[in-house]
């Protein structure tokens, strides 16, 4: 018997059946592309009548439990074959499931990446599915670039279609220093444009008979001249 079957397997097959023999059933044995028939290990159990009350002997009997593993399977497309043995050792029938077809399951690593961190929804996937990827810019940098197999990505999600690796690019943030002048005397500073972490002179000259008492920087005095830059 051959069923036109078209199944898609991604971790296991699993399939169930009945047949009958009148020298009782011994079990069942599947084979994948005609090659070597191997144990099934499926429980072997009676066949309820019309009633549903369980019949006595093992002549008529079904299957459960045959569990094909994906690794068994080829791309593309396969046949599956079941055959069921009776006490004898006696080939009784066999069915062939064809058109069963084998879902590769793909790696979504995460490559080597500096000034940041990135997450990923999934580690693998199949083909289609849709990954998404969270980049996480360590203090005073920005994330420029989501990176898929070296290739820049809009957005932060992509579609699985092979084994990927993600990355992504940080850049320092720049900042904009700005001076305020203030009576009495004048402010400037070495430098008004400045990433995180770095340091900004400021010089402040009094006019003539005043004297500076404070320099503050965003409000607040600083004590010495410099300051480190986190923020505008």
């Amino acid at each position: 018997v051959t069923y036109a079957t078209d199944f898609s397997v991604k971790s296991a097959l699993t399939l169930g059946g009945w047949c009958s023999s009148t020298n009782g059933i011994k079990g069942w044995e599947y084979s994948v592309n005609g090659g070597t028939w191997v144990d099934a290990g499926a429980e072997i159990f009676a066949r309820p009548d019309l009633t549903g009350t369980q019949y006595q002997d093992i002549e008529t009997a079904g299957f459960s439990g045959i569990n094909i593993p994906v690794s068994a399977l080829s791309d593309g497309v396969n046949k599956i074959s079941i055959r069921f043995i009776d006490m004898l050792d006696n080939e009784v029938e066999i069915i062939d499931f064809t058109n069963v077809s084998k879902i590769n399951t793909y790696t979504i690593s995460v490559g080597t990446v500096t000034n940041g961190t990135v997450s990923i929804s999934a580690e693998s996937g199949i083909a289609g599915d849709t990954i998404t990827v969270t980049p996480t810019p360590s203090t005073g940098y920005k994330c420029t670039a989501i990176l898929v197999d070296g290739t820049a990505i809009t957005g932060n999600t992509f579609i699985v279609k092979g084994n990927h690796t993600v990355t992504a690019t940080f850049e320092k943030v720049s900042y904009t220093i700005t001076v305020t002048q203030s009576d009495n005397g004048t402010v400037s500073v070495n430098k008004k444009g400045a990433n995180y972490g770095d340091v900004i002179e400021v010089t402040a000259t009094p006019s003539n008979g005043y004297k500076c008492t404070a320099i503050l920087v965003d409000g607040n005095a600083i004590s010495g001249t410099t300051f480190t830059v986190k923020s505008n």
